[in-house]
């Protein structure tokens, strides 16, 4: 289901938010995916302007991120069926 979120951003160009482990940790991380590979991604988070490389395997979840005209309340997982909207 993130994949869906990954396409979404490379296709028009905007942010998605990710929630991911980094070092044992949780992340919350707006970003802009910039291209997609077989183990992961690369993306530009908010506010910086370098890329960074991420696997897939540390991603827990993707949404939507606030603003664009969509409102979101939860973020979708793997095991979800479908995006909550209000």
């Amino acid at each position: 289901m993130t994949e869906r979120f990954l396409r979404y951003s490379l296709e028009r160009k905007c942010k998605i938010c990710v929630v991911m482990m980094q070092q044992g940790q949780m992340k919350k991380l707006n970003l802009r995916v910039t291209s997609i590979g077989e183990d992961g991604f690369t993306a530009i988070p908010a506010g910086k302007k370098k890329e960074v490389r991420i696997a897939d395997d540390d991603v827990l979840t993707a949404a939507y991120a606030r603003g664009g005209g969509r409102h979101i309340i939860y973020a979708i997982s793997d095991e979800a069926d479908g995006p909550a909207e209000s």
